[in-house]
């Protein structure tokens, strides 16, 4: 077992807040101007001697050791604490996007963790989107679906991660209930190989549209990456173009042009 494994193991056994992980926030904006609809909540951890910890490799180790659930409630229940101070950072109240592995969907622990975070911080169930991440297999499709849609009849909207990658998004789309699907960053890379990639693209949005989901374009770099985004139709995007993940004592208020436009990402 090497050293950041063990680390790594001892860091989830006496539970992420007391190791020292923190939560950190990238927006979601409307692209039109820039407005923060939402921000996704993605774990961090430095450790004092080994320094920043590659959150992959984290969620690699959680969940070859069945430990991915530790991290998982954790961010749910900071990102729900947090939504308050969300709220203010940014002017209005915006969507909290918290990632859960597919292999959890379906497990009675995901909805009790929802529902004591809900209870807990008073957020409002539909400005709560879970992300089903592609990390792991849906060991039970049916038990999914079922969850699935204990959560959406609670007010939680579901969210597909990764669209547009490997080989099961499809299928995923085709059998679970959702409401978001979020463009994976090699679908919305349109600068290279431009006519095949933005038909690619296009299509999809186009797919999203068909099927009533909102589309949320990942991995936005640069401005003409997001102006060619928005001719294709695409509305909601997130990437370093807009801002990096920070703390929440680091994130920046945004710019928007009025008022009224002010909704959430899944009727903007």
């Amino acid at each position: 077992m090497s050293s950041m494994h063990q680390l790594i193991v001892q860091a989830l056994a006496h539970g992420p807040a007391e190791a020292g992980f923190e939560v950190h926030y990238q927006p979601i904006v409307r692209m039109e101007d820039h407005a923060t609809m939402g921000v996704e909540a993605l774990a961090r951890w430095r450790h004092s001697t080994a320094g920043y910890v590659c959150t992959d490799v984290i969620v690699s180790i959680a969940e070859r050791l069945g430990l991915m659930g530790a991290v998982d409630d954790f961010v749910l229940m900071r990102a729900c604490e947090d939504s308050g101070a969300l709220a203010k950072a940014y002017g209005w109240p915006v969507d909290v996007h918290v990632n859960v592995s597919a292999a959890r969907l379906g497990l009675p622990s995901l909805e009790a963790a929802v529902e004591k975070a809900l209870e807990r911080s008073g957020l409002q169930p539909g400005r709560l989107v879970l992300e089903v991440t592609e990390s792991a297999q849906v060991s039970d499709i049916d038990a999914a679906i079922a969850c699935a849609n204990s959560l959406r009849e609670r007010g939680v909207r579901i969210a597909l991660d990764d669209f547009g990658a490997g080989f099961s998004w499809l299928g995923r789309l085709r059998s679970l209930p959702v409401d978001i699907v979020k463009l994976d960053a090699s679908t919305t890379c349109l600068e290279i190989d431009a006519t095949r990639a933005q038909a690619i693209c296009a299509s999809l949005l186009f797919l999203c549209g068909e099927l009533q989901v909102v589309a949320i374009a990942e991995g936005i770099e640069t401005h003409r990456q997001a102006e060619l985004l928005t001719q294709l139709g695409c509305r909601m995007g997130q990437g370093y173009f807009y801002s990096h993940a920070e703390p929440l004592g680091r994130l920046v208020s945004p710019y928007v042009r009025s008022a009224p436009l002010l909704r959430s990402a899944v009727t903007a």
